[in-house]
Parts: structure tokens; sequence; C-alpha cells
């Protein structure tokens, strides 16, 4: 099957290892972020509260946005969040149980942002970025953080693919791939204000 089918079965193993690897760099580059400073501090309920409380998802998003454009001296211009924390996000209602974040091709009137579940959107300005990366050991809190996305810096070495012909028989091939990466947040914790939701009921 390796040397003959159509498609090749190795290129279809390639593309699973390399899923996999791609999995692991988010989760590099959303530790990086969770790592970072201390964090504003909400519960669940808090979050969903659209009326006069500050600690609400849209609130929450402006209070960490604009502590790094203070410390930073430039705007923030993502929030990096799980896709539950978009879930929710998209989950947000008015008084009048309108959501307040719709699809854009709603018409979206007196919202704070927009999206949907298979396309991340806009929350006040801030492109979204929904990753399992952001989950960090999947414990409670929940986080979610805003980012001035060019401070955070990606190295990856290029790629290598390899096939071992049959290391303990004919019947055994084996396929990895193989690469170097690292990940920097430049000036400390400036580029990066983070926002635990405590979600334990």
């Amino acid at each position: 099957m390796l040397d003959m089918s159509s498609p090749a079965i190795d290129t279809l193993i390639y593309g699973d290892l390399i899923a996999a690897y791609n999995l692991k760099v988010e989760k590099k580059v959303g530790n990086a972020i969770i790592g970072v400073g201390t964090a504003i501090a909400a519960t669940q309920a808090q979050f969903l509260d659209m009326g006069t409380d500050e600690t609400n998802g849209a609130d929450l998003a402006v209070r960490a946005a604009v502590a790094v454009r203070k410390a930073r001296k430039a705007p923030a211009n993502i929030l990096a969040m799980t896709v539950d924390r978009w879930g929710e996000y998209l989950k947000l209602k008015d008084a009048s149980g309108r959501p307040l974040v719709p699809e854009e091709t709603a018409g979206p009137m007196n919202v704070v942002g927009v999206g949907s579940v298979a396309v991340d959107g806009r929350v006040k300005g801030m492109g979204i970025v929904a990753s399992e990366g952001m989950d960090g050991a999947g414990a409670d809190p929940d986080e979610f953080a805003a980012v001035r996305a060019s401070d955070i810096l990606l190295f990856e070495s290029t790629m290598l693919r390899f096939r071992y012909e049959q290391p303990v028989g004919p019947e055994s091939i084996k396929l990895g791939i193989w690469a170097y990466t690292a990940v920097h947040v430049r000036y400390g914790t400036a580029p990066i204000k983070r926002v635990e939701i405590d979600t334990t009921p």
C-alpha cells in the first residue's frame, strides 16, 4: 500500500503526523500566552451578566485590551481563547434575549462582536483566535487573553520527513517527522493581558 496505492498511503500518514505536530505547536504558543503576567479574575456568572457588571464578557475584553495598550503603548489586535470560551461569547445575549455576537450576515445592530461556530469573528474590534492550544492543562479556570500578535514570535525549523525501511523485517516500515520550535514573548508582560474565568459551580 505504501508503494503502490493511490492516493499514496504515506501522504495520508504524513498528513496525520503533521496535524499532531501542529497541535503541539499551537499548545506551545498557547502555554506561552497563558504563562504571562497576572490575570483579571471573574466568574462564569459575571461573564454572562450583560447588565451593569464590568466583569461581563464584553467589558472583560475591553479591560484586557486597554491594559495591553497602556503597558505596550500599542493596541492588542487579537483575543486568544479556547473553542469553548468562543462558544460562550457566541451565547451572550442582551436583556431582550437578542444575541450580542451574531453572524455578520444577520445585519448586526447594537452588538459587541460578530462571528459564528464555523468562522471565528471579532469582539470589540479584535480578531478572535479560538484554539485548543489555549486550553493549558484543561483545568479550571478557563483563560483567554488580549494579545498584540506581532509580539508573540514562533521560531520553527524546516520540517524533515523520514522513513525507516523494514527496521525489524519486511512487514515493518516506520514514518516520522522532525523539527525544532521555540516561542518568545517580546517586551515581557506588556503585549498580553490574561483573563481567568472561574467556571466552578
